[in-house]
């Protein structure tokens, strides 16, 4: 939930109605939230069961493609999005079927874009180097995400080791109980300032094995 209390001198000092930045700056703060709802809960022990009773721990081993995959020490290459498509194959993941997603920062971008397979449009659709916007790559999806926020996130960051979260579409779920909702009224608490109040109630978690992987990338 977010919430903010809108100063009656805003509005005389101004003579504008400041309610329309303040709901935005709230907007944003919710989105904030919600992608980091849904970053904690790739690698989290997930509930599972018909009653949510059972409990399920992320276990690496066998889900992921380490640092060392492709080169010691590397960042995110061509080699190791393709390790994760076998990784997915390995696991009956209908590759046909399914959408791959992917979150990296710009240091992954970059590293991508130092690859003359990622920029030629002999392999790549959209003039990559024109527009600078990372292509999808063997089926992939790319979600940028500010390396700020990635390394902020308990476990995703180790030393010069990166944690980048990959999925198919079916493998995670966002439950919405209740959508994000807005009310800007007189608060009496505080003369009849206008408050700006925003709530919403979500969750999300991995859905089966197999369906979630883990994509380590070097960088100092």
């Amino acid at each position: 939930e977010w919430g903010d209390l809108v100063e009656t001198t805003d509005l005389l000092f101004t003579g504008i109605e400041p309610t329309g930045e303040y709901t935005q700056a709230g907007v944003k703060a919710m989105e904030r939230a919600e992608d980091e709802e849904i970053l904690a809960s790739f690698f989290r022990t997930a509930i599972t069961g018909e009653a949510g009773d059972t409990t399920e721990a992320w276990v690496d081993s066998g889900y992921i493609v380490d640092k060392d995959s492709g080169g010691a020490n590397s960042g995110l290459t061509h080699k190791k999005l393709r390790s994760l498509r076998a990784l997915f194959q390995k696991y009956y993941v209908d590759l046909d079927m399914e959408t791959l997603w992917m979150i990296i920062t710009e240091e992954e971008v970059t590293d991508l874009f130092g690859d003359n397979v990622t920029i030629s449009i002999d392999f790549v659709e959209n003039k990559p180097v024109s527009t600078g916007k990372l292509p999808p790559l063997y089926g992939f999806n790319f979600i940028p995400f500010s390396s700020q926020t990635i390394d902020a996130m308990d476990g995703f960051k180790t030393g010069s080791v990166r944690t980048l979260p990959v999925w198919v579409q079916s493998g995670m779920h966002l439950g919405m109980w209740k959508e994000r909702s807005t009310t800007v009224a007189p608060d009496p608490s505080f003369k009849f300032k206008p408050r700006i109040y925003m709530d919403g109630f979500y969750g999300a978690s991995r859905m089966e094995k197999g369906r979630v992987l883990k994509c380590e990338a070097y960088h100092t």
